[in-house]
């Protein structure tokens, strides 16, 4: 098999799983770096942190393709954007200084325990958000949002998952935002936030800039689709297929958490078997 096929397929793959992440984006108001990370990963070898870096930089085009049809459809409060978004970029930096210092494990645990809380509260109608238009900015309001946004950007680099993931539960439960007006508001912050996740991946070589291309062609084709499919669907019932995706990413997380800190006790067994297999 030549070079040239291995990377034709390889180019293949980057657009397929780019097209799956541009659908879950749309659909649910996420980036799709839950899906585009661990796949890179397993399917194309990436190293972790390289994994990441790409998935934020493919993030930044295919949530820009799926914000425009919510703006269009619902309308966007641009003074609650750069809020949020100021309040992201900030948590980014800050759960980037942390990532070293705390425990993934641990992190990832605490995580997956408040995402199945918010997936089964989403099920239920009375705990889901009801209001389809931003307030007037208080003191208050401008509190919450910029706690939703600094959640979002601290959890975003310590536990390893998309912002919008954390951002769209937040403006429902805390804000009390409808589940169609809190995906686009997720989107259209996603943009400056991933950008600059992306910008600092770069700066070290991080980027792999052939893979961002790729993912980034089949999210916008799928992407803009997907919201208007979500658009045309009842918040209720929208909430309930995002708790389900909030169910799968605790799984999977939970999974990756418990592992971490299995390790993590049994350092000795892991060396023993590793000197017994060499």
């Amino acid at each position: 098999m030549n070079s040239t096929t291995v990377s034709g397929r390889r180019i293949l793959t980057y657009v397929i799983l780019g097209l799956v992440a541009g659908a879950l984006s749309g659909m649910f108001g996420v980036g799709g770096g839950i899906i585009i990370v661990p796949l890179l990963v397993m399917l194309a070898h990436f190293a972790q942190r390289r994994a990441q870096a790409t998935s934020l930089s493919a993030i930044v085009i295919i949530a820009c393709a799926g914000a425009i049809p919510y703006v269009a459809r619902t309308g966007m409060n641009w003074p609650v954007v750069a809020i949020i978004a100021a309040g992201g970029i900030t948590g980014s930096f800050i759960g980037s200084s942390l990532v070293q210092r705390i425990h993934e494990g641990i992190l990832k645990v605490i995580f997956a325990l408040v995402a199945l809380t918010a997936a089964i509260q989403l099920i239920l109608p009375r705990m889901s958000g009801t209001s389809d238009h931003f307030g007037a900015l208080t003191l208050l309001s401008v509190g919450e949002y910029v706690l939703a946004g600094l959640a979002m950007g601290l959890l975003s680099p310590l536990v390893g998952v998309g912002g919008g993931v954390v951002l769209v539960p937040l403006l429902i439960f805390l804000v009390g935002l409808q589940q169609h007006v809190a995906q686009g508001i997720s989107l259209v912050v996603l943009v400056p936030v991933s950008l600059m996740g992306s910008v600092r991946g770069a700066r070290v070589g991080n980027v792999d800039w052939l893979a961002a291309a790729c993912l980034g062609v089949g999210g916008v084709v799928a992407s803009p689709l997907a919201a208007q499919l979500a658009l045309g669907i009842p918040s209720p019932v929208l909430s309930a297929l995002f708790a389900i995706l909030l169910l799968v990413s605790a799984i999977q997380i939970g999974v990756a958490g418990i592992t971490a800190l299995r390790k993590r006790r049994h350092p000795v067994d892991q060396e023993g078997t590793e000197h017994q297999g060499a």
